[in-house]
């Protein structure tokens, strides 16, 4: 998903923080909420087993899974700490 080699917009930013800083966290925003993200925290913090995660699904229990991430992808809020560096 992300490339190690690939240059760090946040270290190399000499053109201010404005537009590239918002690229990097629009798409580090978008690979959060993919499912390629989300399902191994459904998984891990075993959210198809809670009423709460769960509430609002109507299906034979086949799609739960699926279902919990896109819902947790349109409820869940990211709030993004300041950087140590500035």
């Amino acid at each position: 998903m992300v490339s190690p080699e690939g240059n760090d917009p946040l270290a190399n930013n000499n053109q201010g923080m404005a537009t590239p800083m918002f690229n990097y966290m629009s798409t580090e925003s978008q690979l959060m909420q993919s499912p390629e993200v989300l399902l191994p925290v459904i998984d891990r913090l075993e959210l198809t087993r809670t009423r709460i995660t769960t509430a609002g699904y109507s299906g034979d229990g086949s799609n739960l899974r699926d279902w919990c991430a896109r819902a947790s992808s349109r409820t869940w809020t990211f709030n993004w700490a300041p950087s140590a560096a500035s």
